[in-house]
């Protein structure tokens, strides 16, 4: 039985391998991290202000994660687009404003002979739901192709800002959708 708990430290290098195997896989095709630089990641992104972070465990192994933080809009644009000049594109489409940025869900692609183990049984969704009930405004940055983009918009309530169906592009990666409830 799959729990949902929150982020137990000493699960860190079987969540940065679960990260890796997520990540480099279907919609998103990322390049590999390594567990070293996986395991950086995340302990930097959960020390990050009023961060929270959820594990999805089945029989005590990870199957799944997400965390959270909060920024400013500005922040937002600094640490998440390399290119100095994005940046003023993805301000001018974000309220000036301190979100509660749900920065990574995550759900283990194992399959089973008669699909997927743990992905579409409701847990990112779980998972996205306990982020989002912090009272500040939300921000979530996703591609179009991720299951992400459906939670957004059907449970969380979101509005899409930077979309490619919104003629509004992001500036370092055209698949990308940042999403705001405010």
């Amino acid at each position: 039985m799959v729990e949902i708990l929150n982020f137990q430290p000493k699960y860190i290098a079987e969540v940065a391998d679960l990260y890796d195997r997520i990540f480099t896989g279907p919609p998103w095709f990322d390049p590999p991290l390594g567990q070293e630089e996986a395991a950086k990641y995340i302990q930097k992104e959960l020390s990050k202000t009023l961060a929270i972070a959820l594990l999805a465990l089945d029989n005590n192994l990870p199957v799944g994660f997400a965390w959270g933080y909060q920024l400013t809009a500005s922040v937002f644009a600094k640490s998440k687009y390399d290119n100095p000049d994005s940046r003023p594109l993805v301000l001018k489409s974000l309220p000036t404003l301190n979100y509660f940025y749900i920065s990574e869900v995550g759900i283990d692609p194992a399959e089973t002979k008669t699909g997927p183990k743990y992905r579409g049984k409701g847990y990112a969704t779980s998972m996205a739901t306990k982020l989002s009930q912090r009272k500040a405004p939300l921000l979530m940055r996703t591609i179009e192709s991720s299951p992400m983009r459906k939670i957004a918009e059907n449970q969380l309530q979101m509005t899409p800002v930077v979309a490619p169906w919104l003629n509004i592009q992001d500036p370092e990666d055209a698949r990308r959708v940042i999403y705001i409830k405010v």
